[in-house]
């Protein structure tokens, strides 16, 4: 696994902690189940989903961004 996808998914798994642990339930009680919301940043799109009541982050690539445009997903 290359550094970069590495650190994606380190963001993606703290984003998913944090949401789903107490500091994140203002966010995560205000979503119905399956909605979901984007946080685009330069490089990437994180979709934070509700998913069984717990927050799921996937995370990709932008389209001009030399990485592959596989999608990065943890549950």
């Amino acid at each position: 696994m290359d550094a970069r996808r590495e650190e994606i998914e380190r963001m993606a798994k703290i984003y998913m902690e944090y949401l789903n642990g107490p500091i994140g339930k203002g966010v995560l009680g205000r979503l119905e189940e399956g909605e979901e919301f984007s946080i685009k940043t330069q490089s990437e799109i994180m979709r934070v989903k509700k998913k069984d009541g717990k927050a799921v982050v996937e995370v990709e690539p932008m389209p001009s961004d030399n990485f592959s445009k596989n999608k990065y997903e943890l549950f």
